[in-house]
């Protein structure tokens, strides 16, 4: 029998929900990852309009994310990120080292192309986070 400590939470956060049955991330215990996070806008469901804006929103729908799981972005330990096209690094660095300005404590991560992505949309990621105490 699971402890209290490991048992699986689904985390859901407005606007942010997955077509498929699967919530918005998951948590047991400390560890926190998420499924695909878009450039969605919450309030509407829709994708900004261009790669900066969309690159804009997805932070902070990571934000709104770890708050969800009951953390903070301190808590990310990696992000994954996949592009419609390598040229959007750039935005990426920048929305990046305003999210974590100390270049000595920023969480790995991983930059990629991705043919796979919804028509419309120019970026997404997944987290991997590990919170300094389970909240509920």
């Amino acid at each position: 029998m699971a402890s209290a400590s490991s048992a699986r939470v689904s985390i859901q956060v407005d606007g942010l929900e997955r077509k498929s049955p699967a919530p918005t991330a998951c948590r047991i215990g400390k560890l926190v990852m998420s499924g695909g996070i878009y450039g969605r806008n919450p309030a509407t469901r829709e994708l900004a309009e261009d790669a900066q804006a969309q690159t804009s929103q997805l932070f902070e729908n990571i934000h709104a994310v770890m708050q969800a799981a009951g953390g903070t972005v301190a808590d990310i330990i990696k992000i994954e990120f996949d592009v419609s096209d390598m040229t959007l690094r750039a935005m990426v660095n920048r929305a990046w080292e305003t999210m974590f300005p100390d270049a000595g404590s920023r969480p790995a991560r991983h930059v990629v192309p991705a043919g796979h992505l919804p028509e419309g949309a120019h970026v997404r990621c997944e987290l991997y986070a590990v919170l300094d105490e389970v909240r509920p």
